[in-house]
């Protein structure tokens, strides 16, 4: 492999390129503890800080216009035009909270909740990165609407996660952490009461696709709301009860649980999520689009809905990985 003529300097430390190479693979080879989730430009938990070289486009896409103007941008996306000077510093907009309750779901599903000390404004379906006092960070989509001073998350137990299980520890009630965000493209659109609104989603995915349902609802949406949840038995379906009785509340939201199997059980779909989205709804091409989970479902649902005729444009999408090099 060749040699790259640039150099990152990371808090004093250089590290030489090689040819091709991101920033976080340059730290990580060079030994350095870097936080990282996704590695695809998504969660945002590989945020730096240049404070000498250039950025390009990719390496700041999706970060809000006063991320990008103070030199911030994402090491796993970033291959340097030159040599860069970088470091961990955290945004000056970053949110001190305190994890206030989590609650069981399921048995590998809890709900976190957590106070900011400070406001903290969002669109409904957005995600944050939460940052543990001793700086571990993990990305998790807000499910409830805006408004206050409190975020809620659904968090899927890993077993053997940092993050998830530390959640889970009774001593973790009151902790301090940080919250570092908002971003992502699902959220909610005000302005279009009128478009039919398609959400589908796989496991914890569910939870910022509540988060819209909700907010929808609230701002008097007039059309349909659709939401797909599929898991791989009716266990997996956590949210149930509630989006069942949400459903019998609402005229205008129908729900639509799935599982890959036959369950038996009125009411449910069975089979892969993504071709029931276009066998089960009747005119996709004026939906508004939301999709959210694992990211071979997103990928697979996007293609069949944009060749069904849904303008690319109205699918939004923000997928989370589970594998165990990620695991929450």
């Amino acid at each position: 492999m060749s040699s790259s003529p640039h150099t990152i300097r990371f808090e004093g430390t250089p590290i030489p390129l090689v040819s091709g190479e991101t920033v976080l693979d340059a730290m990580l080879r060079a030994g350095i503890d870097a936080s990282y989730s996704c590695r695809s430009g998504a969660c945002q938990t590989c945020l730096l800080r240049a404070t000498s070289g250039s950025l390009t486009p990719a390496s700041q896409r999706g970060l809000r216009d006063s991320l990008k103007r103070s030199g911030y941008f994402l090491a796993c996306v970033c291959r340097p035009v030159d040599d860069m000077e970088i470091s961990a510093q955290p945004p000056d907009d970053d949110v001190r909270a305190r994890i206030a309750n989590v609650e069981r779901l399921a048995s590998d599903v809890v709900l976190v909740t957590v106070e900011t000390r400070a406001p903290f404004e969002y669109q409904a379906g957005q995600y944050v990165v939460l940052i543990r006092p001793d700086g571990l960070k993990r990305s998790y989509s807000i499910t409830n609407v805006p408004g206050d001073a409190r975020l809620e998350f659904h968090v899927k137990l890993m077993p053997g996660g940092r993050m998830s299980q530390w959640l889970i520890e009774p001593e973790t009630i009151g902790a301090e952490v940080v919250v570092r965000g908002p971003a992502g493209e699902c959220y909610h659109r005000a302005n279009e009461p009128n478009y039919s609104l398609l959400l589908a989603g796989t496991g914890t995915g569910l939870g910022p696709l509540y988060g819209i349902a909700c907010e929808a609802i609230r701002s008097g949406h007039k059309a349909p709301i659709h939401v797909f949840h599929a898991a791989g038995d009716a266990e997996g379906l956590y949210m149930h009860s509630r989006l069942s009785s949400l459903a019998a509340e609402v005229g205008n939201l129908h729900y639509h649980p799935v599982t890959r199997r036959d369950s038996g059980q009125p009411g449910f779909l069975s089979g892969n999520l993504e071709p029931l989205l276009v066998s089960q709804i009747e005119d996709v091409k004026s939906c508004r689009v939301y999709l959210c989970g694992n990211p071979d479902f997103v990928r697979a649902a996007r293609r069949n809905l944009f060749q069904a005729g849904t303008p690319s444009t109205r699918i939004h999408a923000d997928a989370f990985l589970t594998t165990a090099a990620n695991a929450q």
